[in-house]
């Protein structure tokens, strides 16, 4: 076997014979250095390829598949320097390396041979492929000296221990070389080491993400405020995490003892449903009773899925939270809604309050009952039982703990009462009988505010451990409260109103009977002044006033009659064509005295209105008068008459100057006059007739155009009032 090289030890020629040893094609073998194929051989290769005669060298000849020979070659440099040619004694590599040589080459795992002095002898192809250099240039070098950067590290250390101590060592670092993870395995042999490795880089950080999400899905499991329960189908508990065994008042090894059946209260009619919807469907979302180590019952918004696990088990999971907090706000927002209706039935004080304490005993509390500082005969009380005895406004049990709470202006929560409470809060004895009689538990005490003063104070209370105010029930006393004082403030401020009211009408009618007596006197005066040649227009004057005076009285009378709600009306059947006949008769002299053109309009053959006559004309005189004050000389006033189903429409249309869109929403107001009127009356006249028009049963509306005159219409009903004339109490 023979190869030609150069100066530079590169191959220029080889045999057939040496390429097949080799294990490479004569024409891959050009320009590849030899002492690639002879390991630790190059210096004294290159002295003998330089000398000037032939040499012998005894050398490790790497051939096919890595394996290592042991052999002789002898150097005969050309001439001139040329290189020179190398000649291979015959050898015969060992049938049985070469097989497994062959074997390790097919290995996916790298695999290294190392002798004493940490120089390879030998690698397969993966780890050829992983290092990316031809195992020629590997062969026989010292591994330090290849890879500088594992000096030091790690693997250096488990190595030199693994060649100290002659026994195998295994780990899994980052390689100081390529930084990525690798496997390493290290095995001493007679001569050195064998070394196994593959990269698991990929695989590392595939474990290593599913320890992180793991250890994530830990996490969330152990700190989860909602309670996790790792279940069988069948009602085993296998795991409870932290945020379950704080809900259910219970360690994990006693829930995982007692199962589902000691955990859900399997009387809640909504169990089966849900199971058989988990068993159907996979998955169920449910609101369930769970019961807590003491036995207490609590409402729980559960959700549970069924899953397989790794071995295929059949496996469920349910998640809860305790939905207490929420059931008490949404019966908080009901109860409140609730009470809306109760307080605005009546603005009686006695009557809001009695229906306020009945309300919230027995629904929100055992007892309640309401005292006000300033009427200490007003107050409130209720049960649960409708046999206990009224709260003693004399005696006052809890007197001082409301005193307390009104000065304070702050409310009071008292989770558990005792006898010594008890006795702080009671004035006297007897408030302190009376106090351990009614044998409260639990209670509230909140102010009653308005206006930014106290005006007394709510009380609640529990009389058994059932039930139990807490720092939620506070939120709903306050709410409570406050509605409490706004009732009591409304149903004051409307008595203190029916109290002027009353005053008003008292005066109103001292005024009225006392006015009437000189005014029918200077009448009487006035008509002495006049002689058979005619008045004075003194006298004239006089009369005029005194018309005038005796008009606002009545129309005084009048109004405060109709605020009353109870106007007198003396009902007979009536043709509204006479009633309207006479109104125009009334207003007519005044109408041509200012040049207005007054008409009316009346279909023939009207049926009788069953209507006070009287009360009717006056209500039309009103609206007419009105139309006379705005309209200018050579406008109109129509008074038009029709049927309307179930009505007569009577409209009073003029063409004055109008009114303001803005004062429409005042016309029927007391003492209301417009900007444009001319001051000759106290503004009654059109409250009275839309009082008047009520008291019929019917309406009066009003629509105008500034600048073009004003409509007044007046509806009356027919089928009901005629049926009204016909009852006995209808006339009188």
């Amino acid at each position: 076997m023979i190869a030609i090289v150069d100066r530079e030890l590169r191959i220029s020629r080889a045999s057939e014979e040496l390429a097949r040893a080799l294990g490479g094609a004569r024409v891959a073998l050009a320009g590849t250095p030899i002492d690639r194929f002879l390991p630790g051989a190059g210096t004294a290769l290159r002295r003998a390829v330089r000398a000037a005669s032939p040499s012998r060298l005894s050398v490790s000849l790497v051939v096919a598949h890595g394996t290592m020979v042991a052999t002789t070659i002898e150097v005969v440099p050309l001439e001139r320097d040329r290189g020179a040619v190398i000649a291979f004694e015959q050898f015969a590599a060992p049938a049985v390396e070469e097989r497994l040589a062959a074997v390790l080459d097919h290995v996916s795992d790298g695999f290294a041979v190392f002798d004493r002095e940490w120089r390879y002898v030998f690698l397969n192809r993966a780890a050829e492929r992983f290092y990316g250099r031809p195992r020629g240039e590997m062969l026989g070098r010292v591994l330090w000296d290849l890879f500088p950067r594992a000096l030091g590290s790690e693997l250096e250390r488990r190595m030199r221990e693994a060649e100290r101590t002659r026994a195998p060592v295994e780990l899994e670092i980052v390689s100081p070389q390529f930084g990525r993870w690798m496997q390493y395995r290290v095995a001493p042999y007679e001569d050195g080491l064998a070394f196994f490795f593959r990269d698991v880089d990929d695989e590392h950080r595939m474990r290593e993400a599913l320890r992180e999400s793991e250890e994530r899905h830990r996490a969330m499991f152990e700190h989860s405020l909602t309670g996790w329960l790792l279940t069988a189908p069948e009602g085993p508990v296998l795991a409870a995490n932290p945020a379950a065994c704080r809900m259910l008042a219970r360690s994990e090894e006693e829930i995982l003892r007692v199962g589902r059946a000691g955990i859900v209260d399997t009387h809640d009619p909504r169990l089966e449903p849900a199971l058989e919807h988990r068993r159907r469907h996979g998955w169920v979302i449910a609101e369930m009773t769970m019961v807590r180590g003491d036995g207490t019952r609590f409402p729980a918004m559960i959700s549970s899925t069924l899953y397989r696990d790794a071995k295929g088990q059949e496996r469920t999971t349910l998640t809860f939270y305790d939905v207490t907090e929420r059931r008490r706000a949404e019966e908080a927002l009901a109860c409140l809604a609730d009470l809306g209706p109760v307080l605005g039935a009546s603005l009686d004080l006695t009557t809001t309050l009695d229906r306020f304490v009945h309300f919230v005993a027995p629904r929100i509390a055992d007892l309640c009952a309401i005292e006000l500082v300033d009427e200490v005969s007003c107050v409130a009380f209720a049960h649960r039982d409708p046999q206990h005895g009224p709260w003693s406004a004399r005696v006052r049990p809890f007197g001082a703990a409301i005193d307390r709470v009104v000065a304070d202006c702050r409310a009071r929560l008292v989770e558990h009462v005792d006898d010594a409470w008890l006795v702080a809060a009671s004035e006297r004895p007897a408030a302190l009988a009376e106090a351990r009689a009614l044998a409260p538990t639990s209670l509230v005490i909140v102010p009653l505010v308005a206006r930014g003063r106290a005006m007394g104070a709510l009380l609640m209370a529990h009389v058994d451990d059932a039930r139990r105010f807490d720092g939620s029930m506070l939120v709903l006393a306050r709410a409570l409260a406050e509605r409490a004082a706004l009732a009591i403030e409304a149903a004051r401020q409307h008595r203190a109103a029916l109290d002027a009211k009353r005053l008003r009408d008292d005066v109103l009618a001292f005024v009225a009977h006392d006015l009437r007596t000189p005014l029918q006197a200077i009448a009487m005066s006035a008509g002495m002044l006049s002689t058979p040649q005619g008045s004075s227009v003194a006298a004239d004057v006089i009369r005029r006033s005194i018309r005038q005076a005796t008009q606002l009285v009545e129309d005084l009378l009048t109004v405060a009659v109709v605020e009353s709600g109870t106007i007198p009306l003396e009902r007979r059947p009536t043709s509204i064509a006479t009633v309207i006949g006479e109104l125009i008769e009334l207003h007519r002299p005044l109408a041509e005295a200012r040049g207005i053109a007054l008409d009316a309009h009346v279909p023939d053959a009207l049926e009788p209105l069953s209507i006070d006559r009287h009360r009717v004309l006056q209500l039309l005189s009103n609206l007419v008068a009105n139309a006379l004050k705005f309209t200018h000389e050579g406008g109109r006033i129509d008074v038009d008459v029709r049927l309307v189903p179930g009505a007569i429409e009577v409209q009073v249309h003029d063409t004055g100057c109008g009114i303001a869109p803005e004062d429409l929403p005042h016309v029927f107001d007391r003492f209301w006059q417009s900007a444009r009127a001319r001051r000759g009356g106290a503004g009654l006249g059109l409250a009275i007739a839309h009082g008047i028009a009520e008291a019929h049963g019917g309406t009066l509306d009003v629509w105008s155009v500034v600048g073009q005159g004003t409509t007044f219409r007046l509806l009356l009903p027919r089928s009901a009032q005629l049926a009204a004339h016909e009852s006995p109490s209808a006339t009188r």
